[in-house]
């Protein structure tokens, strides 16, 4: 599903939960959405190093080992 119809259709109960990026990540409480977790924060916890806004998979699964 394209990045930009995730919390229509989370709001429309066309979907259980989405993963919403860039300024999707201020505006969802005005599509009456909640946080269910925040990846970058988990990310952290988890692992102790600092998720990278370009980060991606085979990257941060190269940065663990």
């Amino acid at each position: 599903m394209p990045f930009h119809k995730i919390m229509d259709a989370v709001a429309n109960e066309e979907v259980d939960a989405g993963l919403i990026i860039h300024e999707s990540r201020f505006t969802y409480p005005s599509y009456g959405l909640k946080q269910l977790v925040d990846l970058g924060e988990w990310w952290e916890e988890d692992t102790g190093l600092p998720f990278r806004l370009a980060a991606s998979l085979p990257d941060a699964l190269s940065a663990m080992t």
